[in-house]
């Protein structure tokens, strides 16, 4: 096992760290493009520069980096560079989830305690699966995709690029979440939705579409 970078030193940055340190990691530094953030420590480890140092004085066949950054858009854009500059990345698990051994995850994936993932499902890259939300079977997620606590996907759902799923919302079997959504707090979705979107309420409904905006 490499010793890990990681990349976000925010308050998301906090459970990154733990959530790899309780799988045996060493954690060699912590890096953030905020200048503010430098000299800071992050659960006790340092924030030592951004990404030119990360670049310039750690190689990346001898380390692997994790970018912890809860924002979708920010976290897919420091994932692709730092995929176009050759780093390899961690996927973390926590100890204290339970995930299906038919289960296919990609890289840049974080799942938290009290997680769920069920038989057959597919998590793509650069995903948050956060504490104590349940995916049952054979969902697809997509890559982007932050999941906050407490959600419940039923079975056979699609959650599309770049989407965020608020905290405790629903969405039923064989539903199609869009590209880029925004789903509220407690929002039960019943039907597909479309890219883009905003959607709140029981059942959900749109309210705004951000690419019209």
């Amino acid at each position: 096992m490499k010793e890990l970078l990681i990349f976000g030193a925010g308050g998301h940055s906090k459970v990154c760290i733990e959530t790899a340190q309780s799988m045996g990691y060493k954690i060699k530094a912590v890096f953030d493009d905020d200048e503010n953030k430098r000299g800071n420590k992050v659960v006790g480890i340092s924030v030592i520069g951004g990404t030119r140092e990360l670049l310039d004085n750690y190689p990346p066949n001898e380390y692997e980096l994790f970018i912890a950054i809860g924002s979708n858009k920010a976290r897919m854009e420091k994932y692709e560079f730092f995929k176009n500059e050759g780093y390899e990345f961690a996927t973390l698990i926590h100890p204290f989830s339970f995930v299906s051994k038919t289960v296919k995850i990609g890289e840049n994936v974080l799942i938290m305690p009290g997680v769920v993932v069920n038989s057959s499902t597919i998590i793509s890259d650069n995903i948050i699966l956060n504490t104590s939300c349940t995916i049952d079977h054979d969902c697809r997620i997509m890559p982007h995709v932050h999941i906050a606590p407490g959600v419940n996907l039923a079975g056979s759902v699609f959650v599309g690029t770049g989407s965020f799923l608020g905290i405790g919302c629903k969405v039923i079997q064989e539903v199609k979440i869009a590209n880029w959504n925004i789903v509220g707090a407690g929002a039960v979705v019943i039907e597909d939705t479309e890219d883009f979107g905003v959607y709140v309420g029981v059942p959900a409904k749109m309210i705004k579409n951000l690419k019209r905006v």
